[in-house]
């Protein structure tokens, strides 16, 4: 397939769905809901930017939905967030995106990597992105067991990268991954799955009788 591109960066690849050497993912497996532009980017900036804490119940309900049943000894894990924007909103958006799937599998939600630095990696360029994040991230307590690493968006996947390459490093035996919205250039891609090999499609649902409430 001569069109195939890497699912981070775009460069040429051998087949649809490969990850390039250059972008070599330090997880083993991951999930992402989809991209409706309309439903759920509207609903991720309400959540983060409007204060509609109720919100990450439907997110980690779709995600719940995504994934694929899961071994009972998997730790639960959230992207860092930066602190400055945690104190603006009020909460940690990503910490509860995380916890409200752990509840919905019943799984135990395990303390993030530090973040090292509050470098914003919203409207950055890529190049700026994968320096930021590869020296972003420092993980300590790590048990060596199976991380599920939660995030709302991933646009390059560098963050998510190289927080499950902190995990690694620190003794995880290994990390999947999962967002909510793929925002990346190959946007067009809803409900996939993707493990560095091949990427295949996964049903795309919105909980019928999910409701969002918001914080003032």
């Amino acid at each position: 397939d001569t069109s195939a591109q890497c699912f981070t960066c775009l460069r040429p690849v051998g087949r649809y769905g490969d990850v390039c050497t250059l972008c070599t993912p330090y997880y083993t497996k991951g999930w992402f809901v989809g991209t409706h532009k309309n439903t759920l980017r509207g609903l991720i900036a309400r959540y983060k930017f409007k204060r509609m804490r109720g919100a990450a119940e439907v997110l980690a309900a779709l995600l719940h939905d995504t994934l694929p049943q899961l071994p009972a000894d998997t730790l639960v894990v959230c992207v860092p967030t930066v602190r400055t924007h945690s104190r603006v909103r009020g909460y940690d958006h990503a910490a509860l995106l995380a916890k409200a799937f752990a509840r919905c599998r019943g799984l135990a939600f395990a303390t993030p990597p530090r973040r090292m630095a509050n470098t914003c990696q919203r409207g950055a360029s890529r190049s700026v992105r994968l320096q930021q994040a590869q020296r972003a991230f420092r993980a300590v307590g790590v048990k060596p067991l199976r991380y599920l690493l939660i995030d709302d968006v991933a646009t390059t996947g560098a963050t998510v990268n190289y927080v499950a390459k902190a995990l690694k490093d620190a003794g995880a035996a290994e990390v999947l991954i999962s967002h909510v919205l793929y925002d990346g250039a190959n946007g067009d891609r809803d409900g996939r799955t993707f493990d560095g090999v091949r990427a295949w499609h996964v049903q795309f649902s919105m909980p019928q009788n999910a409701e969002v409430s918001g914080a003032a």
